[in-house]
C-alpha cells in the first residue's frame, strides 16, 4: 500500500506514518493509501501536503464526472432495477462523512456506478434498435468484392438492402466513409468497411464458419490462403474479371490463371472436399469459404475457358453445382439477371 505502521505495541490510536524518501524523515498522516478503481487512473493529492514532494495520500480513478452522464432519451429502456438503484443513490447521497475524502472517494464510486447504469440502458436500447433494422450493403454496380457478402445475406436468408451506386456517386460520397473504399456494411446508422472484415464478421453472426473449432480454422485459413492468392496476383485477375480492352493484357492475364494460378489453387480445395467427403470445405455444412471459392471461379469465368482446367477437379465441380442449386442462391440469381 505504499505505508507502513509504526509499532507502538499495539496501541489502538497508532497513525499511518508514510516516510519522506528524500529526507529519511515521517511525516505524520492520520490516512495513508492507495486506491484501485475501475477506469484511467488520475493522481489525486487529498489536502495540500506538508512536506515537499510527499508522496500522494491516494490514487483513485476518475472516468467520468457524474454532472456530465445524459439519460435522456433512455426512459423507455429503463427497468425497475435501474429505478432501484436510482433511490439507492438518492438515500447516498443525502449522507455525509465527517471526513472530506471519503466523500470525494465515495462520489468517485457513485459516478462509476452511474455510468455502468447507463451502459447496461443504452445497451437495451441498442438491442431494441438493432432487432427492428436490417443491413445495408453499398458497393459499385456489378459483382466485385461485394458479391461474396451478398451470398452469405442470401444463403443464411439474412434480410439486406442492397444499394449498388454509379462512379459518380461514389465519388460525391467517399470523403464520409470508412476508409475511403467500397463496399460498405451499415445498421443502425453505424457503418464499416473492408470486405475481408465484413465477411468474417457476417460469417460468424450467420452461422456459415462451420461448427468445430477445427472446422473454423480450416474456413479461416482457406479464406485467408483465397484472399492471399487474389493480392498476388490482382493485376492479372482483375484483367480477366473486367475484360481488358487490351487483347495482349488479356490474354497474358488469361495464360496466368490457367496455368499458375488456378491448378494448385484447384488442387488444394478439391483435396480440402474430398476430406470432408464433399461437397462443402466443412462436414457440418457450407461456410464463408465454399462461397468465397464459388464467386471467384464464378468472376474469373466471365472471360475466361475454365471449363477443362476444371475436368481434372470433380470436387470442385460438385461444390459449385451444389451451391448453385441452393434454392436461395438461384432465386437470387435468377432476379439479379432479370435486372
Amino acid at each position: 500500500m505504499g505505508s507502513r505502521r509504526k509499532s507502538t505495541g499495539g496501541n489502538k490510536d497508532d497513525k499511518f506514518e508514510p516516510e519522506d524518501e528524500s529526507s529519511g524523515q515521517r511525516v505524520n498522516r492520520m490516512i495513508y493509501l492507495a486506491m484501485v478503481h475501475p477506469g484511467t487512473f488520475a493522481p489525486w493529492d487529498g489536502l495540500e501536503a506538508t512536506v515537499p514532494n510527499a508522496a500522494p495520500l491516494w490514487v483513485i480513478g476518475n472516468r467520468y464526472s457524474s454532472t456530465s452522464l445524459s439519460f435522456s432519451d433512455t426512459n423507455q429502456y429503463r427497468t425497475e432495477e435501474d429505478d432501484d438503484e436510482d433511490d439507492e443513490d438518492s438515500e447516498e447521497e443525502e449522507e455525509k462523512y465527517e471526513d472530506d475524502m471519503l466523500n470525494i472517494m465515495r462520489a468517485q464510486v457513485n459516478a462509476e456506478r452511474k455510468i455502468r447504469k447507463l451502459m447496461r440502458i443504452n445497451k437495451r436500447k441498442d438491442e431494441e434498435e438493432w432487432k427492428s433494422s436490417s443491413y445495408k450493403l453499398t458497393s459499385l454496380k456489378g459483382k466485385g468484392d461485394a458479391e461474396l457478402i451478398r451470398l452469405l445475406f442470401v444463403v443464411a436468408s439474412e434480410p439486406f438492402t442492397d444499394e449498388r451506386l454509379t462512379k459518380e456517386e461514389w465519388e460525391e460520397r467517399k470523403s464520409s466513409t470508412p476508409y475511403q473504399s467500397l463496399p460498405i456494411l451499415s445498421r443502425c446508422r453505424k457503418q464499416w468497411g473492408e470486405t475481408g472484415a465484413i465477411v468474417r464478421m457476417l460469417a460468424r453472426k450467420l452461422l456459415l464458419m462451420g461448427v468445430l473449432n477445427d472446422e473454423h480454422l480450416i474456413v479461416e485459413a482457406t479464406y485467408e490462403r483465397l484472399r492471399r492468392l487474389q493480392s498476388k496476383n490482382s493485376r492479372a485477375i482483375s484483367w480477366v474479371i473486367n475484360g481488358e480492352k487490351n487483347k495482349e493484357k488479356l490474354e497474358w492475364a488469361q495464360s496466368q490463371l490457367l496455368h499458375v494460378v488456378l491448378p494448385p489453387a484447384l488442387k488444394e480445395w478439391d483435396q480440402l472436399i474430398q476430406k470432408t467427403r464433399g461437397p462443402f470445405i466443412a462436414a457440418s455444412g457450407i461456410t464463408m469459404a465454399d462461397l468465397a471459392i464459388v464467386d471467384f471461379l464464378d468472376q474469373c469465368s466471365s472471360h475466361l475457358m475454365i471449363d477443362t482446367l476444371m475436368s481434372d477437379y470433380m470436387a470442385v465441380i460438385d461444390l459449385i453445382t451444389v451451391i448453385k442449386n441452393n434454392p436461395s442462391v438461384r432465386k437470387y440469381s435468377d432476379d439479379r439477371h432479370e435486372d
